[in-house]
């Protein structure tokens, strides 16, 4: 293979300035310095960035209100049966650290055909702030007449969406066994302790 050279003075006008500048910086400088080696982090760096903080749960609570949320509880619910019926709601705080509970919960009844939001009872005894610790329980009355009193057919509950006072979402759990008379004489009491 033969290479033919040509001198600069073809090349310069014909490839441009850029070009030229780019040959007269081509002359040998001598041997290359050796490229540094790329350092790796010490281990102070690296434990300091893979260590975020972490808070305990249980120096927070999640809203940061001190109310419970429906994070924080778990539900159970007791039957009552009578003339008119009683469904007693046990609220656990299952979380680390104490929250409160103040006034009616809403309370809806689930159905497999849909919810039913229930009314706050008229003549309940006066809401009070129930503090639960971990571990600590609350209760909420649900009143209703059961279904053959009068003429309506009953609401077959499923489940109940229950959200605290002042809370923003709601605690949802499976009960059956309930069958109100559907539409009217249910309603909620304020939380007890």
């Amino acid at each position: 293979m033969h290479l033919r050279r040509l001198p600069a003075a073809v090349l310069l006008p014909a490839l441009g300035p850029v070009l030229g500048l780019a040959l007269t910086a081509c002359a040998d400088p001598g041997p290359a310095a050796p490229a540094p080696l790329p350092t790796a982090p010490g281990p102070a760096a690296t434990t300091a960035a893979a260590a975020p903080a972490i808070e305990p749960v249980a120096a927070t609570v999640r809203d940061g209100s001190g109310r419970c949320t429906a994070d924080d509880l778990r539900a159970t619910v007791t039957a009552r049966p009578g003339e008119r019926a009683t469904e007693e709601v046990e609220l656990t705080n299952r979380s680390a650290a104490p929250c409160t509970l103040t006034g009616y919960p809403t309370v809806e009844l689930l159905s497999d055909t849909g919810g039913w939001l229930l009314p706050h009872a008229t003549a309940a005894a006066p809401a009070r702030t129930v503090t639960l610790p971990p571990g600590g329980t609350a209760r909420v009355v649900i009143d209703y007449l059961p279904r053959g009193t009068g003429d309506r057919p009953g609401f077959a509950v499923t489940g109940i969406a229950l959200t605290p006072p002042g809370g923003t979402g709601p605690l949802v759990f499976h009960w059956e066994g309930a069958n109100p008379r559907a539409g009217d004489g249910a309603s909620v009491r304020p939380v007890t302790p």
